[in-house]
């Protein structure tokens, strides 16, 4: 079979493209809490410290929320995984916008923002793959920069719309942001090329391999496998250095006289340098 072309353009580099925009308004608003602190500081009295427990319950839950959603997504396929992600996390957007105690924000950054985002990344890179035998480490790479892509945008917006409207409206108009954007983008997320008759990009000429790249490995023997806890204790490692310090930042710029707008967007680009 020919390696099939739609219109001109691989259908693989749409859902590559799909991929990144969710992950860039998930993951871009996940890491927004930091650019939240000073107004819930302002308008609840919470240390800081109190509100930067909710990033721990909303980062644990978005890693045991990815081993079932990416178990899911080969079930029932990415596109419902990331429209169930989508879903939760504007009802957890929308939370945000009317809580009144602290423990609200633990519930619902926790479990609806920190459990929906794991239906995001894991899926998505995971899909993505499937697509390309060739540029494969280019479509992985694309889609993990939606983080530093989101974070880029969405904190200075963050920010800016919390000057106009306040920290609650902004809440909900994310709410709308993720229902409106993410859940059509899913629409353009297929599992894998030969549900539409299509071969993985690069397929055409390739030489038989005795593991070829499509093939599915079962859960349980990733779970045994030495490489896969090396690699995940690593990533833990990486992102436990770096992902609790980097909320204060934002407060700690204002403290110190930069203007917030300019506090958010240096905020900004210290996440893209950690993603």
């Amino acid at each position: 079979m020919q390696l099939a072309q739609r219109g001109g353009l691989f259908y693989g580099w749409i859902v590559v493209g799909a991929s990144i925009v969710a992950a860039a308004i998930t993951m871009g608003l996940m890491f927004s809490l930091g650019v939240f602190m000073e107004p819930l500081e302002l308008t609840f009295g919470w240390g800081r410290g109190e509100i930067a427990r909710a990033s721990l319950f909303g980062w644990i839950t978005f890693g045991l929320a990815s081993f079932g959603f990416g178990a899911l997504s080969d079930r029932i396929g990415t596109r419902y995984v990331v429209m169930i992600g989508g879903t939760m996390f504007g009802l957890g957007m929308l939370g945000l916008s009317r809580m009144q105690s602290l423990w609200h924000l633990y519930l619902i950054y926790g479990l609806l923002i920190g459990g929906g985002n794991g239906a995001f990344l894991v899926p998505l890179t995971s899909t993505v793959t499937r697509w390309f035998n060739q540029r494969r480490a280019l479509v992985v790479a694309l889609t993990n920069a939606g983080i530093g892509l989101g974070s880029t945008l969405l904190a200075p917006l963050t920010r800016y719309l919390v000057t106009l409207y306040g920290w609650r409206i902004t809440c909900l108009i994310f709410a709308c942001l993720a229902w409106g954007i993410i859940l059509p983008v899913a629409t353009l997320i297929l599992n894998r090329p030969q549900d539409i008759g299509l071969q993985p990009y690069g397929a055409e000429g390739q030489t038989p391999s005795r593991h070829p790249p499509e093939a599915d490995t079962a859960f349980g023997q990733v779970l045994r496998s030495p490489a896969f806890w090396v690699v995940g204790f690593v990533h833990f490692l990486c992102c436990a250095a770096h992902s609790g310090p980097i909320f204060h930042m934002v407060s700690r710029v204002i403290d110190a006289g930069v203007p917030k707008l300019a506090a958010a967007t240096v905020f900004s680009w210290a996440i893209v340098d950690c993603t």
